[in-house]
């Protein structure tokens, strides 16, 4: 049976919701998990990396309670367990020294690398976790500080805004219930995992979700629930994916408000590079700090791992393994957390200030906390990297931010947009891909050098490399169509182009199955299914083209307007 490109056919008999976790802080004994529903977590491997004083269920429930969530009577973040590992790569690992004791002695990390690490635990969970501060007389040091959390292996449904997809004051009512009445803490938890997995659309939306180039689309697509809990019915919005703008945790404008064009650019740059990036935000509210750190995937969301390997939220001092991951984006509320662990970009929250670290100085002195401390060797390839683009074409990206921005008020899905078009622009560029202008490609020669080492680009070389041949066809046309529309080819050249990519796609378009492919890499190039743009260069004489192309447009817009048609379409491709 034919099958879409999201891969295998989605086991629907998964839950959605994989655990509800209950935690609630005691001033003797720290942070406590209360309840874990429906079984137990299963700990990570032991690591140096990690606190051995706590256990891990007091590990997670210190996640629940980030540092200054008792100064706020109700806060959200977002936090990660289980997380895959990426091991550093052999090359890399051996041009470093280990720090102890102001004495440098030269190791080969390789021997520390076994089999075992290349192999990934448990699939990762997502988590949303609400945490409320209730004054209470009665209660030691006059309040009770209650989390609970909600996880998931859908980072769509736990790393959205909470509010936005109704789950926050779902949550919410869970705690005011709980806080009244604590004995019912697991019962309550019960109630919630089934209401939550026993939504109709689950199925459905599990399938919808397995269609990856949804996040590129400028038009949002949800499906709507409805749960009661507690005698009381909660909408929903579940969407298909993470970045989704109407529900989507960060925001790239946000970014730039705090950081300005200079800044975010860096930030840009230091994802591509896979540099290991540390917020820092004491007295920063924790769901603040998290969106913060998740509107850095906004800026890449090709890098199919920056979501669901690199990005972390929220971090604290019991627990470094995020430090494993190559290419890191960490959230932390603890400022003692920036001298303990190493890091090559540090965005200070106070002060909105972005510092890169000089890797030709030794780094800041290591914490009692910390087992090692690592010093790059060579050169600072981020700061250079930077100036090389800057002196290029990215300069040119930038002034086209700012004036779409400042002067004709661009919205916060134009700007995703032009990420996302300047993103796959230098991947098609590394890649060689035959229909680049020539010229575009010689003004980057000496830019995609950085790119072509780093674990993201290989993996999707590798993933573009074993496509099928008939994604490859469409994505050649569409390829054809992108460059001239966007400026790339001078205006009497962009029919020549155009005109033969619109009679190839309307060639391969020859069932439901077809179309639903061309609808996908459609909205990847260009965020929607409208081939209006470039009908408009087929002239009239060519009749027969003309008419085929507007069929086939009307055919794409409906599939596009309507998510039960995507929603059939997807499922008729695993029967």
């Amino acid at each position: 049976s034919k099958q879409a490109t999201a891969g295998e056919p989605v086991d629907v008999s998964k839950p959605l919701i994989s655990f509800i976790l209950v935690a609630e802080f005691d001033v003797d004994k720290g942070s406590m998990l209360k309840v874990q529903y429906p079984r137990d977590l299963v700990p990570p491997p032991p690591s140096e990396l990690i606190c051995d004083s706590l256990s891990y269920p007091e590990l997670v429930a210190n996640m629940m309670h980030p540092d200054g969530a008792q100064r706020q009577e109700w806060d959200h973040n977002y936090y990660l367990l289980h997380r895959p590992k990426i091991p550093l790569a052999k090359e890399a690992t051996e041009e470093w020294e280990l720090l102890e004791d102001q004495e440098s002695t030269s190791i080969d990390l390789t021997n520390l690398m076994t089999s075992e690490t290349a192999k990934p635990p448990e699939n990762t969970l997502f988590a949303l976790n609400c945490i409320t501060c209730n004054r209470n007389e009665n209660a030691k040091r006059g309040a009770t500080v209650l989390a609970v959390s909600v996880l998931s292996e859908s980072p769509a449904l736990c790393l959205s805004d909470g509010q936005a997809t109704g789950l926050i004051p779902l949550l919410r009512k869970f705690l005011t219930v709980a806080l009244e009445a604590p004995d019912m803490m697991v019962n309550l938890s019960k109630q919630l995992y089934d209401s939550l997995n026993g939504m109709e659309c689950n199925d459905s939306y599990q399938i919808i979700s397995s269609i990856p180039d949804l996040r590129y689309s400028t038009k949002p697509f949800f499906l709507q629930a409805s749960v009661t809990f507690q005698f009381e019915d909660f909408p929903l919005c579940l969407p298909v994916d993470a970045y989704s703008r109407p529900f989507s945790t960060g925001s790239i404008l946000t970014l730039l408000r705090r950081f300005g064009f200079a800044g975010v650019i860096q930030l840009y740059h230091a994802i591509l590079l896979e540099s290991n990036i540390l917020f820092v935000g004491y007295g920063i509210e924790s769901s603040t700090l998290c969106n913060l750190v998740i509107s850095c995937a906004l800026l890449a969301p090709m890098i199919e791992s920056l979501l669901t390997e690199r990005i972390f939220p929220y971090v604290n001092l019991n627990d470094f393994t995020f430090t494993e991951t190559k290419g890191f984006i960490a959230g932390t509320n603890n400022p003692v957390l920036k001298d303990s662990c190493s890091h090559d970009m540090l965005v200070d929250l106070e002060t909105n200030t972005i510092f890169v670290r000089d890797k030709s100085a030794p780094p800041p002195p290591t914490a009692n906390r910390r087992r090692h401390k690592f010093k790059a060797i060579g050169k600072n390839i981020l700061e250079e990297t930077t100036k090389l683009f800057q002196a290029g074409q990215d300069e040119e990206f930038r002034r086209k931010l700012e004036v779409g921005i400042l002067q004709l008020r661009c919205n916060e899905t134009w700007v995703r947009r032009q990420f996302v078009e300047y993103t796959t622009m230098l991947t098609e560029i590394c890649m060689g891909a035959p229909e680049i202008p020539v010229p575009l490609y010689e003004s980057y020669v000496n830019t995609i050098e950085y790119i072509l080492p780093t674990q993201w680009y290989k993996r999707y070389l590798s993933e573009n490399e074993n496509q099928p041949p008939l994604i490859r066809r469409i994505n050649s046309a569409l390829r054809h169509i992108w460059y001239p529309i966007h400026g790339f080819h001078v205006a009497k050249d962009r029919p020549i182009y155009i005109c033969p990519a619109l009679e190839q796609l309307v060639g391969i378009v020859e069932d439901d199955y077809t179309l639903l492919l061309v609808a996908q890499r459609l909205i990847f190039y260009f965020g929607t299914v409208d081939l209006s743009d470039a009908i408009e260069f087929v002239q009239q004489k060519d009749f027969a083209l003309l008419q085929a192309a507007r069929s086939l447009n009307v055919k794409l817009l409906a599939l596009y307007s309507d998510s039960k048609i995507l929603l059939s379409l997807q499922c008729s491709t695993y029967s």
